[in-house]
């Protein structure tokens, strides 16, 4: 392993209940229920973390690594024996490691600015570990086209949720096969598909996808990587959700509803947002947060990205996602005392609680919608910066339809069911444990827990 020492100070520093799927008539009634402390989450030494870390090593970058390949990691906080474990399970790769803190600026408009030795270091390694906002912050580039697949996110989390092991040795082959399912059940490829989405909350919204990547690359200003994942690249299924992006889609017609009581950050308020064509026409309630998302909208609403459907950008819906691993949870079911939410009320909460709240919403059959247009590259087509603005929501026990059919039952996703899933479950056990629902929410209120 090589921390980056030879190069200048300037520039680098050093660091880094139960499911009974067995019977499918049964698996519909996911009921809300306990979520007990699991005394085994509890990590008293580093050997704990060894198999999560071989998991992001092994199994989180695509194409996976080969001895000699060279790794980066961007230290984001991470606890201390986080990164020991990384290096460790590098070292047994025989992979060439970096690691290195790094500070991002904002310009006035609010783009992240990266220095220009990381975006040097970024594009000449053939795996990156690194947070979730380093990962967006890249365009896909025609000089590696692979970029998104070979950045695997790690936000600073417990000691608790890294070490879980049930997602960590959940077999590749049937984690992929069910987002393959996934795909395959929305079928974007296959013309205009209709969605309806309800919740115990109070969301109820439709909304339409009719994919075209010729119509998305002739009216769209910026090189779309996300839009590439949809529709092309999917074949790699490395997040343990499916996406769907109704944003890139030729039509925008998102109505109804969307109600929510929790952001990425944690528990809020309750919040609705009531939708047209598309965009948020109005929000109600959502304390801190609901100002927040009001201020940007208005903020932004005669920003002109070019877009087909419309100047704006807070207001939109930008992206549908759906959890797939049956075997992720929320760290806090694990580590109950190490965050405090009491005054995470605001639309990012702090910091060090970001994103740790959301590897719940991985879970299978939990759904998280954003919003704004943050996923295109800070820069369009002509290199001029743009302002990019993205909130998520989540919902623990959705039913969502796709043409009048149920990927969603009340929060149990379908496609565990399916019959080659099962088959393919039993390969590597017994299927019935395999598939079973590791964490199920005491409420759909997370304010309620």
């Amino acid at each position: 392993m090589t921390h980056i020492s030879s190069i200048p100070r300037k520039y680098f520093f050093i660091c880094l209940v139960s499911l009974f799927l067995g019977v499918p008539h049964l698996a519909a009634q996911l009921k809300e229920g306990n979520a007990p402390v699991l005394e085994q989450c509890k990590v008293t030494s580093l050997e704990q973390l060894m198999s999560a870390a071989r998991y992001t090593l092994q199994k989180g970058i695509d194409p996976p690594l080969k001895r000699g390949d060279s790794l980066l990691i961007v230290d984001n906080n991470y606890h201390p024996w986080i990164l020991e474990a990384l290096e460790r399970a590098a070292e047994e790769l025989g992979l060439n490691t970096s690691v290195v803190k790094v500070m991002r600026r904002r310009d006035a408009g609010g783009n992240t600015l990266w220095p220009k030795w990381f975006e040097e270091a970024f594009w000449s390694s053939d795996g990156v570990v690194a947070s979730t906002g380093v990962r967006l912050s890249f365009p896909m580039e025609q000089r590696f086209q692979r970029a998104y697949n070979r950045v695997y996110s790690i936000m600073p989390e417990t000691l608790e949720n890294f070490a879980y092991l049930p997602w960590s040795t959940f077999p590749q082959e049937l984690d992929y096969a069910i987002q393959k399912k996934f795909h395959e059940f929305v079928n974007l490829e296959g013309g205009p598909r209709h969605f309806h989405l309800t919740d115990p909350g109070g969301t109820d919204l439709t909304w339409t996808m009719e994919m075209d990547r010729q119509w998305v690359e002739e009216r769209f200003p910026t090189n779309l990587y996300k839009w590439d994942y949809a529709l092309i690249r999917f074949a790699s299924y490395l997040h343990d959700h499916g996406m769907l992006n109704p944003s890139g889609s030729k039509i925008a017609d998102a109505k109804g509803v969307v109600a929510t009581t929790v952001l990425h950050s944690g528990p809020i308020p309750m919040m609705r947002m009531y939708m047209e064509s598309g965009k948020i026409t109005r929000i109600e309630g959502g304390g801190a947060a609901g100002e927040d998302w009001k201020s940007a909208i208005q903020r932004y609403k005669d920003l002109d990205y070019k877009m087909p459907h419309g100047v704006g950008t807070a207001m939109w819906l930008e992206e549908v996602s759906v959890g797939t691993s049956p075997k992720q949870r929320n760290p806090i079911v694990c580590s109950p005392d190490y965050y405090k939410y009491k005054e995470n009320v605001d639309t990012r909460g702090s910091w060090p609680s970001y994103r740790n709240w959301t590897q719940g919403l991985r879970r299978a059959g939990v759904m998280h919608l954003g919003f704004g247009k943050g996923w295109h590259p800070g820069a369009d087509r002509q290199g001029q910066y743009k302002v990019t603005w993205h909130r998520d929501i989540e919902l623990y026990f959705p039913t969502l339809t796709v043409e009048g059919r149920k990927l969603i039952d009340h929060g149990h996703l379908t496609v565990l069911d399916d019959p080659e899933i099962r088959r393919l479950a039993a390969k590597y056990g017994d299927p019935d444990a395999l598939l079973k629902v590791e964490w199920i929410p005491p409420h759909w209120d997370p304010n309620r827990w």
